[in-house]
């Protein structure tokens, strides 16, 4: 009897990680969807804006050699902060790909995160 509720709350376990996992992604892509519909923003604006954006979102957009172009994170009340020097190295350091992949982001915590190359 203890095997079987053992077993049964590691598959409980592993379908919430699985459900949980599934609903981040969703809202990754919903983030990504809404960053390559626009180009850069008008003067005083970069890409990360907040509408529509959740709250804690991280962009950092950079050239093909590295130059930083956008980067912050998004907080309360439409805010944003900057990221630091060893958060825009880590995420620097992702190759593009199409899929997620879940990353403890310095100074941050973790974030499920995707890279992927864009052109305006």
């Amino acid at each position: 009897m203890a095997v079987a509720a053992i077993l049964l709350s590691t598959a409980t376990a592993l379908a919430t990680q699985q459900l949980l996992t599934h609903e981040l992604d969703s809202q990754l892509n919903s983030v990504i969807g809404r960053l390559r519909g626009r180009g850069p923003g008008g003067p005083g604006q970069g890409l990360l804006q907040p509408f529509g954006q959740p709250i804690g979102t991280i962009l950092l957009a950079t050239t093909t050699s590295g130059v930083t172009l956008d980067s912050g994170i998004l907080l309360e009340r439409g805010l944003r902060s900057s990221l630091s020097s060893p958060t825009v190295s880590q995420l620097s350091a992702l190759a593009p790909s199409d899929r997620a992949q879940s990353l403890t982001v310095a100074g941050l915590g973790r974030y499920r995160v995707t890279a992927y190359k864009v052109t305006f």
